[in-house]
Parts: structure tokens; C-alpha cells; sequence
């Protein structure tokens, strides 16, 4: 595996209104838009802060990340690190024996291809391979 960049930092938010005011207002972070994926049932606010993305995620109805939400709260979900390739990424992390969530890309933002690694393989921190 041949990690690019980090992509971006995935935040979960009971409000992206709210939270806002501190990301965009407080910081000053650039919002760069808002998009919502009926497919995960969030809604994520995109604010730049350099070649890195923060991504303010809010669950709108039942699925991974309401129950992410109400079992944990609001804070960091994933660290998403861009690789060139996800497929011959995802195929050096299992050659490694190293645990997926997600064995396949699926679709992400922005006409993204997304793959998870379980979390216990990462000191308890979720992450997300994503190629653009």
C-alpha cells in the first residue's frame, strides 16, 4: 500500500449548523459544500484546511452512523488516507493479514471509491482508504 495523503478527518455531528460556527466561524475553515448521501443516511459539510479535507458528518436517519452516534457521541469517526489504488491497496492489507470492514471499494463522495479497515487494526481509530 502507497498512502498519498491524508484526505480527510470525518467528524461526527448531532448539527452541522452548530458545528459549524466553530469549524467555519471560530477556525475560520472555508466550508466548500454540503452534500447529502441518502445511500449512508448523512449529511457532511466539506471545510478545507489545506490539502486536507474535515468533514462534518450528520446522521439523518438509521444506519452505521446514527448507531456510531448514539452509542459514542459526537467526535472523530475516521482518519481517510488517499491511496492511488484502493483495489491494490485492499489486496496488500489482506496479504498482510491485515482486518477490512470492507473486503471491496464501495462509492463515496465526490465519485470516490472507499474502503474501510476494521479499527482494532489501527489502535482503535477507524480508517478509511479513499482514491479520487
Amino acid at each position: 500500500m502507497k498512502p498519498l495523503l491524508i484526505d480527510h478527518i470525518g467528524i461526527i455531528v448531532k448539527n452541522i449548523e452548530l458545528s459549524l460556527l466553530f469549524y467555519q466561524g471560530i477556525l475560520g475553515l472555508p466550508l466548500t459544500g454540503i452534500e447529502k448521501n441518502s445511500e449512508h443516511n448523512i449529511t457532511i459539510a466539506f471545510l478545507s484546511c489545506g490539502e486536507t479535507l474535515v468533514e462534518l458528518i450528520q446522521p439523518t436517519g438509521d444506519g452505521a452512523f446514527k448507531q456510531f452516534i448514539e452509542t459514542r457521541g459526537e467526535g472523530l469517526h475516521h482518519l481517510a488516507v488517499r491511496v492511488e489504488n484502493i483495489e491494490e491497496s485492499i489486496d496488500s492489507l489482506r496479504c498482510n493479514s491485515v482486518p477490512l470492514l470492507d473486503l471491496h471499494p464501495k462509492s463515496g463522495s465526490g465519485a470516490s471509491k472507499i474502503a474501510f479497515l476494521d479499527a482494532c487494526a489501527a489502535n482503535n481509530v477507524s480508517i478509511e482508504l479513499i482514491e479520487r
